[in-house]
């Protein structure tokens, strides 16, 4: 397998887990969003609204659609901005820290896993991971993904 095709089954098994875990479905967008929110929150960095809408290549009536949603099924809140009272600032709910952290560990520990197979000569696909390249252990944790409904264009 060349090393090309290895980051494909990487980015593609990262999507997957991100799956598991956060409202990405199959755009994107909530993806960049949630990604670039959760950033900026590491960065200890508030995200006014025009600062966001300026971040991303996407159309605005797609980020616009895709934010609603998630502000609608609670990941995301509109606050005051602390410095401009004109102004509104995405806030990162609980719901959404944890299930970004918990998505984060698990991207790690699959990095890991496939590091630590490699260098004992084992080939992906023969590791004991599902039909699409996930543990089992990470695929069981979808059932536990608190009824948020996936977000689809």
């Amino acid at each position: 397998m060349t090393n090309l095709i290895k980051v494909i089954d990487l980015i593609a098994s990262i999507r997957k887990i991100s799956q598991l875990n956060l409202p990405v479905s199959t755009s994107f967008i909530p993806y960049d969003i949630l990604v670039f929110l959760y950033k900026a929150y590491t960065d200890q960095q508030p995200v006014n609204l025009k600062e966001f809408f300026l971040q991303f290549k996407h159309s605005e009536m797609g980020v616009r659609y895709h934010l609603k949603h998630l502000i609608e099924d609670g990941w995301i809140s509109l606050s005051e901005h602390p410095n401009d009272k004109r102004s509104k600032v995405l806030v990162m709910s609980p719901l959404f820290i944890s299930k970004m952290e918990k998505t984060l560990h698990e991207i790690a520990a699959y990095i890991e896993q496939q590091a630590l197979l490699a260098s004992n000569g084992i080939s992906p696909g023969t590791n004991g991971n599902g039909p699409d390249g996930i543990p089992p252990h990470i695929q069981d944790l979808s059932a536990h993904n608190n009824g948020h409904r996936p977000l689809v264009i």
